[in-house]
């Protein structure tokens, strides 16, 4: 097996041991969101680690768990979901300050040592869910895995999903 098939088997099995828990600690996953995993209640850290399938390396943990609490962040499991910056982008054409967030987003750098990426990329997950919008949760964690890779492929992919030609 393949090391990006076996990430994306960990990922999936991940996510449906999310969906798996129970409601307390979906709820104790849910109020962790914006927070990083070293500030989030032990509540949210038992939770989480009572669904991680795998040992993962602290960048990795987290993505997950970031994801995790966006996941809890939505009641409705069977909503239709698109690409985190489909949703941003569909919001985009209705908000002329989600340029400047979008921009601002490519731009931030995720230090493990410090909140501020986890804070920015979790008011944007606000923003979607009060738009009626769903992103596609495997997609998100898989962009986020990636994100601090030193050729920014998931900052350019987003950019040009975002900025690029639109759909009139």
């Amino acid at each position: 097996m393949t090391e990006h098939n076996e990430k994306t088997d960990n990922s999936r099995l991940f996510l449906k041991k999310i969906e798996e828990l129970g409601k307390g600690e979906k709820t104790a996953l849910k109020r962790s969101l914006g927070q990083s995993l070293a500030n989030a209640d032990g509540a949210a850290v038992a939770a989480f680690y009572r669904a991680l399938p795998v040992t993962l390396s602290h960048r990795e943990e987290e993505a997950f768990f970031l994801t995790s609490t966006c996941i809890c962040f939505w009641k409705d499991a069977d909503m239709q979901s698109r690409s985190f910056i489909a949703c941003l982008s569909s919001i985009g054409r209705e908000m002329d300050s989600m340029d400047r967030r979008v921009i601002a987003l490519l731009d931030t750098e995720w230090n493990a040592y410090d909140g501020y990426f986890i804070g920015k990329i979790s008011r944007l997950i606000r923003m979607v869910k009060q738009k009626g919008l769903k992103p596609d949760f495997t997609k998100l964690l898989e962009d986020l895995l990636l994100w601090t890779l030193p050729e920014r492929p998931i900052q350019r992919r987003w950019a040009r999903a975002y900025f690029g030609e639109k759909e009139k």
